[in-house]
């Protein structure tokens, strides 16, 4: 994962179109890297903060996080207080306002999908505009990652093909997630419903007729 943020500390050739004030706005280049839990998918949004003026100046923005994210952190160039639950008229937004030091700075949140049989979706709801998006897993794992203009570049390597607008709504599918017992339980809790319901069934069968059931039987000649 190391090359990627190496890449998007270059600047933007294109102004940027976050809701920074004065000179800083959100970076061009964003991503998202994935790496398999047991049950779960550890996953880190990674984009730049740019400011091209001379001074420090603010910037107050939503933040694009999953939906249904479990254990969201700011990592990478955030502390804290930077983060702002519910602000800039989001209700239940993840916003971060932060004054920016001029250049180009790296910031990244965490956060934990949770997973069912091996697989996984995490939908983002896209809060500004994004000129290029790549979806990173590690090489070496067996998960793989499908979705509308998401496209391979080579392994473990995607991009979604174009710009992504305010608004959008990007889903992704991952599949090949690490399992724990899950499976095992859910196999295990339906034989057992199985089993149950046949043995019910072969109890009423086998149980001993009464009277009024063997004269209906007679009568209709069984």
């Amino acid at each position: 994962f190391a090359l990627v943020p190496a890449a998007m500390m270059a600047p933007s050739p294109f102004p940027g179109a976050g809701t920074g004030l004065a000179a800083t706005t959100i970076g061009d280049r964003h991503a998202i890297m994935l790496r398999g839990g047991v049950d779960q998918v550890w996953g880190h949004y990674v984009f730049t903060l740019q400011n091209d003026g001379k001074a420090p100046a603010e910037i107050s923005t939503p933040v694009m996080l999953p939906s249904g994210a479990i254990d969201v952190r700011p990592q990478e160039g955030l502390n804290p207080e930077d983060v702002v639950a519910g602000a800039a008229g989001q209700t239940g937004m993840v916003s971060i306002r932060k004054m920016v030091e001029p250049g180009v700075h790296l910031v990244s949140f965490g956060f934990v999908i949770p997973a069912r049989t091996g697989h996984a979706s995490i939908e983002f709801n896209v809060p500004y505009r994004i000129a290029e998006m790549q979806v990173l897993a590690q090489r070496s794992s067996a998960m793989s990652v499908s979705g509308e203009r998401l496209v391979s570049r080579r392994p473990g390597i995607w991009a979604i093909d174009g710009e992504l607008a305010m608004g959008q709504t990007l889903v992704m599918n991952v599949a090949g997630v690490p399992e724990g017992r899950q499976r095992l339980w859910i196999m295990g809790l339906s034989v057992a419903a199985l089993i149950a319901g046949l043995g019910g069934g072969l109890a009423w069968w086998s149980r001993p007729k009464r009277k009024e059931e063997s004269l209906d039987e007679e009568t209709l000649g069984t």
